[in-house]
């Protein structure tokens, strides 16, 4: 594993060694709730569980027909991931760059890959901050 990909299991807070991502230090007995990133300007996180793995920006297939908040498809570790634009999804403006990320989600068996600006980090949700589902 190299500095431009992580993967990122279910039993991280247990490793033996502190990740220090962002403004917070994740370390042994802390669990890190969420998974920060930045698109469109605005900061974003979502529930560390539902990430599998952040990186490099794969090669994406365009398949005609999608709704224009799927990019097309990408492989990435023998898998076809269906790539999502979170930007377009949202409605916020980003302009894609040679420095925006990966992240794939796993949900409920499901795997899916959003390109973002920049990831921030894992970190501890505070207990008094607001949240919104989407």
């Amino acid at each position: 594993m190299d500095d431009n990909d992580l993967e990122m299991e279910s039993g991280l807070g247990e490793s033996s060694h502190a990740f220090d991502w962002g403004d917070e230090e994740v370390s042994e007995g802390d669990e890190p709730d969420v998974l920060r990133f930045e698109l469109g300007g605005m900061s974003f996180a979502v529930e560390a569980q539902y990430v599998t793995e952040v990186g490099t920006t794969p090669t994406i297939t365009d398949v005609p027909g999608l709704p224009a908040h799927v990019l097309g498809v990408a492989v990435r570790r023998r898998n076809v991931l269906s790539m999502l634009d979170l930007a377009t999804f949202l409605g916020l403006k980003h302009a894609p760059s040679a420095t925006d990320r990966l992240i794939v989600f796993d949900v409920e068996g499901v795997e899916a890959g959003a390109v973002v600006s920049q990831i921030d980090g894992l970190e501890v949700w505070p207990d008094d901050a607001e949240s919104t589902q989407i």
